[in-house]
């Protein structure tokens, strides 16, 4: 009898050694709100696939209209995917995913106050403008230093030169945008690396 307890214990000090090391290597969503699961994540952007298939048979949407919102998900899916390289979604980062998918899901329900329309251009500058803010934020708390700062700002300064210039044709491709989500990313992890206690090397990126 003895052995057969040692064993079972032994068994069970395994799996729960398994079960940590299996959960170290996935994606950190972290909780907030109604969020306390990566899953959750997923079943919003199926949710938001499924009204926008129903608003199509119900005539609520056009075939225009649903084309739009099934590329603002593909573009929030595509985000994660990168935000979440690394195993680590920061709470900046999170909040930025609800965001958007909280607009998403306003343009499905109610088209009529909020009509469909691309999430990239505006989350474009949203990111430009909230890293404005933190170098500023940063500078004045001491968080950056002086030289710290000016690098990072002459990259945003960079980054929002060529948003500019891509948007003078009136379109935005899918390429250009991804260009400047992974410099944004790149800015982002340098104005926020002492915040999470990371050592990132402060350069310029252009």
């Amino acid at each position: 009898m003895k052995k057969i307890s040692v064993l079972f214990i032994a068994f069970g000090l395994l799996s729960i050694v398994a079960s940590c090391a299996v959960s170290s290597q996935r994606p950190v969503y972290q909780e907030r709100s109604a969020y306390n699961k990566q899953g959750v994540f997923y079943e919003r952007i199926e949710n938001q696939q499924s009204r926008i298939n129903q608003g199509i048979k119900s005539g609520e949407l056009t075939r225009q209209e649903a084309g739009i919102l099934l590329d603002n998900l593909n573009w929030i899916r595509d985000k994660y995917a990168r935000m979440t390289a690394n195993g680590i979604l920061t709470q900046n980062e999170q909040e930025l995913l609800d965001k958007m998918l909280d607009k998403n899901s306003e343009m499905i329900r109610n088209k009529k106050n909020n009509p469909a329309k691309q999430l990239y251009d505006a989350d474009v500058q949203e990111r430009i403008d909230r890293q404005q803010r933190s170098i500023n934020q940063g500078l004045t708390s001491g968080e950056l230093t002086r030289r710290e700062a000016d690098i990072v700002q002459d990259n945003l300064n960079n980054i929002r030169g060529r948003f500019t210039k891509m948007r003078k044709d009136g379109i935005l491709t899918i390429k250009e945008l991804e260009k400047l989500d992974k410099m944004l990313d790149e800015n982002s992890k340098m104005i926020y690396r002492k915040e999470h206690n990371r050592d990132y090397n402060i350069k310029r990126i252009y």
